[in-house]
């Protein structure tokens, strides 16, 4: 697998092989997740995006305070 880390338009760009089709290069394995915990997964996205963003204070809590 090779990853794009070069910021501009083509970052994370992502290129894989299988062993027959690979570079002739020297290249170091990785491990992809490949599966997924749905459920678990959508409630946290959830949690993550009804929340303040990072360093966000909330107009309304402060307000009258």
């Amino acid at each position: 697998m090779d990853v794009n880390t070069v910021h501009g338009p083509g970052y994370g760009d992502t290129l894989i092989w299988d062993e027959k089709d690979k570079p002739v290069i020297t290249l170091q394995k990785v491990h992809a997740q490949v599966d997924v915990d749905f459920p678990r997964l959508e409630k946290k996205l959830t949690e993550l995006f009804s929340g303040p963003a990072p360093d966000e204070t909330n107009a309304l809590m402060t307000e009258g305070q």
